[in-house]
């Protein structure tokens, strides 16, 4: 699971596995090899994948929201109605 979040979260940038690799300074075979479930990545390797995805290292190894990320989402929630009306005008 671990390496088709990896891989989802790196489709929904529209980046390919070499440009990953590159921005967080591994090589492609490293990262197809995590995408593939064939390899673990570091601890710090998990920290630059948040950092570039903008999600929790919890979400990553996980798939559930950290406990901030969860309280923007229910932030978020509680404006949709707002939000839409806005959009309408």
């Amino acid at each position: 699971m671990l390496g088709a979040r990896i891989a989802a979260l790196r489709r929904e940038r529209g980046l390919s596995q070499g440009e990953l690799a590159r921005r967080i300074k591994i090589s492609p075979s490293a990262m197809g090899m995590y995408e593939q479930g064939r390899r673990e990545p570091s601890s710090e390797v998990l920290v630059e994948l948040g950092k570039l995805f903008g999600v929790s290292v919890d979400y990553i190894l996980t798939g559930a929201p950290s406990p901030q990320e969860e309280n923007r989402l229910q932030q978020l929630l509680r404006q949709w109605p707002r939000l839409r009306w806005l959009n309408r005008r």
